[in-house]
């Protein structure tokens, strides 16, 4: 029962959860929320006396603690919008209730008794209601910062963040002036004491400027009640900081990594274990990091240098570039770790361009409200996000292809025809005017079509399908069904080289990898002469 509800239940969650939150939500990523809280942070010393401050709040057993009678009150408030019926409700709720536990206590079952609040933990529909109920605390927020728009943060940006959620991470943004904190709080403890959740004051922190005077830190802690936090800090795992990359920010992930691989090296493996033991590593902990921050080039060494150490233990025979190509140009069917970072870059890119999500529509109308995304300049004032983006910019705009629906797309800056974007062959055009504006009663308007471009063009533009009934739907190039593909990005990427039969067959599914280590090795003349 729980599993069909929490199935059905998903299907409307885009639609009732607030676009602050991302966790659990079919189509919101975290990365969307790690991007924000980046440029975010990259504007702290904005504002004007106050300055802005960020709340990271610490929910104290935060699914243990839930209210049911809040929750049914939840349900019942989104039921008069979106039709859920008392029945269904009832369903939901007798899922929660009707639930007894046991406790393990030297390894016996020690009593048999019921919970009467919180959701169960590995329930499928548990996620879905918790971020239900705390839909509570973003649409209080919002409203907050609708009446007071003077308790916004200040970002240069006229999208407002109120707060970013995921599942119970929580990011708070205002001014610290101490009329919009003690206003925050203030709806922070009516929040507490109608869903039965509790922030833990001693580990919730508060972060401001590092310019901030002392007089306005000791007005923050007193309004919040909160320590104060430093920068960098971490959110959803990924460091958050102003300023320069630095190499110490990814301490934790270099200390992970080697741990890892050295609890590993005092068993006895195999190359091929070896091998394999690496593509899950590269899978996991570095690639977290490399799809929402690029980390210096120091840190990209020193990991291939963990790796490829850990690969021959010991004194590495070959460069790291060499190991990370595919088997059939002769390496061992890695990646490297920068290459993964552009191709994690133009995958954001795309989703920029679709325009579809809070965090696009925000980087949107801060860097693209004057100009076309496909010529947006980039300033040294421009926060990091935007920087990492522009860089990769030219080769995912040469990926993307519109199919016409509603024509809301650049008529000259983006490619929805064959010969690609106009403006290439008209470098004069800077944009500005939509597909739209030149069609007539459904199909091409060919006067409005001629004082545009050339004959030759415009026959080549009235072959262009339209389909008004739908919107216009960005289409990935290098993929055969138009979605993003990560792997024929990656091949673009990276740097390729000639392949070989021969190393194709000693790779055969049929063979061991030990051996076809060895075998790869002999054919490099990679072996000691003793």
């Amino acid at each position: 029962m729980s599993k069909l509800l929490s199935s059905r239940l998903a299907q409307l969650l885009p639609k009732l959860v607030s676009e602050f939150q991302a966790g659990f939500v079919p189509g919101r990523l975290i990365q969307d929320n790690i991007f924000l809280a980046q440029y975010l942070i990259h504007h702290i010393d904005k504002g004007k006396l106050q300055g802005n401050v960020i709340l990271n709040l610490d929910m104290s057993k935060a699914f243990d603690k839930l209210s049911w009678s809040f929750l049914q009150k939840v349900l019942r408030k989104f039921g008069r919008k979106f039709g859920f019926s008392e029945d269904w409700i009832g369903r939901v709720m007798a899922c929660l209730s009707n639930n007894w536990f046991s406790i393990i206590i030297n390894g016996k079952s020690k009593g048999f008794f019921k919970s009467d609040k919180g959701v169960r933990q590995g329930d499928p529909l548990s996620p879905a209601l918790f971020i239900l109920a705390e839909e509570y605390l973003f649409k209080g927020l919002q409203q907050l910062h609708h009446q007071q728009p003077e308790i916004a943060y200040h970002s240069d940006c006229s999208v407002v963040v109120p707060a970013l959620g995921f599942a119970n991470d929580v990011l708070i943004f205002s001014t610290g002036s101490k009329q919009a904190l003690t206003k925050i709080m203030s709806f922070l403890d009516h929040y507490q004491s109608v869903s039965g959740q509790l922030i833990n004051r001693e580990k919730s922190s508060w972060i401001t400027s590092n310019k901030a005077a002392p007089a306005r830190c000791s007005i923050i802690q007193r309004a919040t009640g909160f320590r104060k936090g430093t920068m960098p800090f971490k959110y959803l795992g990924v460091p958050i900081f102003k300023g320069k990359k630095q190499i110490f920010l990814f301490d934790d992930l270099i200390e992970k990594i080697r741990g890892r691989l050295h609890s590993w090296s005092s068993n006895f493996l195999s190359f091929g274990g070896r091998i394999t033991l690496l593509q899950s590593v590269l899978t996991t902990l570095p690639t977290y990091y490399i799809q929402v921050i690029q980390m210096p080039e120091a840190v990209y060494n020193k990991i291939d240098k963990k790796f490829n150490t850990f690969l021959w233990d010991g004194m590495p025979w070959c460069k790291w570039s060499k190991v990370c190509a595919p088997y059939e140009e002769g390496g061992l069917n890695m990646r490297r770790l920068a290459d993964l970072h552009q191709s994690f870059m133009q995958k954001a890119w795309k989703r920029l361009r679709e325009g579809n999500s809070l965090w696009s529509r925000f980087m949107l109308n801060k860097y693209c409200r004057k100009y076309h995304p496909r010529i947006a300049p980039v300033h040294p004032s421009h926060s990091r996000v935007w920087k990492n983006l522009h860089k990769v910019r030219d080769e995912a705009e040469s990926n993307i292809h519109w199919q016409l629906g509603q024509g809301l797309c650049d008529f000259w800056m983006d490619s929805w025809m064959e010969l690609g974007p106009l403006c290439h062959l008209y470098p004069d055009q800077k944009g500005g005017i939509r597909v739209n504006e030149v069609w007539l009663d459904g199909t091409w308007d060919e006067a409005a079509l001629s004082k545009l471009i050339s004959p030759d063009h415009l026959h080549r533009v009235k072959e262009v399908f339209i389909d008004q009934g739908t919107p216009d739907l960005l289409l990935w190039k290098s993929s055969k069904d138009g979605h993003f593909s990560f792997k024929a990005t990656y091949e673009e990427v990276r740097d390729q080289c000639q392949p070989s039969a021969l190393y194709s067959v000693i790779w055969h599914q049929n063979i061991s990898k030990k051996m076809s280590f060895v075998a790869w090795r002999l054919l490099n003349g990679w072996f000691t002469n003793r």
